[in-house]
């Protein structure tokens, strides 16, 4: 299970290797409010034994039993498991244009950027890490209580994930690029929903159905409507407008950005009533 290409390991694709699958579950079961879980590691000897059962047989591991009582055992592994993969899970190709991403001043432009190249992976590197930022993001859940941050988790797996290509100056590279790294593994984290499209969009409210409703409305009433519409129109003038893309998805607002709009928005609610 360890050191092998995910091309190799994965024969569909589309479906997690099976010690991800299992580890990431056990830690949502009973370590998503363990203090420091990835950041404290599990006893050595234990990760080790683990590892040797999942490359003997992993159908046969209940990660369950009182045998891996300690959780950061099955977390270590997992770290063990994307430390060891012969390429990062985020590939050496995109490495430069993650680091170029980060970099990026304009909040929504860099997460377009970082967008961007997370659809660019292989299907089966963008497969295992949608599922593993699924996972991180859940952990973030229970932050209050883990003490495990975005920031905590992009420290611990920003290494694994985002690594420079192999080379004489690829430690210097890596060191000197380690906050990029970090900011961009940070941004999956708390964007994940929107980065990885997991919301689908809603649908549209059909036509038919708005006319029909306003034609049972008095005409009083609709004239009131009327007037409440164009005070409220004249009050969205004054919202930011974000940058346009190919794509009808708007990327998420900057935290400025959100409170500018929660202050238009109580406008608009005032004039309408």
């Amino acid at each position: 299970s360890f050191g092998i290409d995910l091309a190799r390991l994965m024969p569909d694709p589309k479906v997690v290797p099976m010690i991800v699958e299992k580890c990431l579950t056990e830690i949502e079961l009973r370590g998503l409010e363990e203090v420091g879980i990835y950041r404290v590691s599990g006893a050595a000897a234990d990760v080790s034994r683990l590892r040797q059962l999942f490359n003997a047989d992993p159908d046969a591991i209940d990660l369950s039993s009182d045998e891996f009582y300690d959780i950061n055992v099955v977390s270590g592994v997992m770290k063990q498991f994307l430390r060891e993969l012969p390429e990062p899970l985020m590939t050496y190709n995109l490495y430069e244009g993650y680091i170029n991403a980060a970099s990026i001043d304009d909040y929504d432009e860099r997460l377009w950027a970082i967008k961007d190249l997370v659809q660019a992976l292989p299907v089966p590197n963008y497969t295992v890490l949608k599922r593993l930022v699924e996972h991180l993001e859940r952990v973030t859940d229970y932050e209050e209580v883990n003490h495990m941050y975005g920031t905590n988790l992009a420290l611990v797996f920003g290494p694994s994930l985002l690594r420079p290509p192999p080379g004489s100056s690829s430690f210097a590279l890596a060191m000197s690029n380690l906050g990029h790294a970090q900011s961009v593994i940070k941004n999956l984290i708390l964007q994940y929903h929107w980065i990885f499209n997991v919301e689908e969009e809603a649908e549209p409210i059909e036509e038919d159905s708005e006319c029909a409703a306003s034609t049972n409305e008095g005409g009083q009433e609709a004239a009131g409507d009327e007037q409440s519409d164009a005070q409220a129109a004249e009050a969205a003038e004054l919202l930011p407008v974000l940058p346009k893309r190919d794509s009808l998805a708007q990327p998420p607002l900057s935290p400025t950005t959100l409170a500018d709009m929660d202050s238009l928005a109580m406008a608009v609610n005032k004039l309408s009533v």
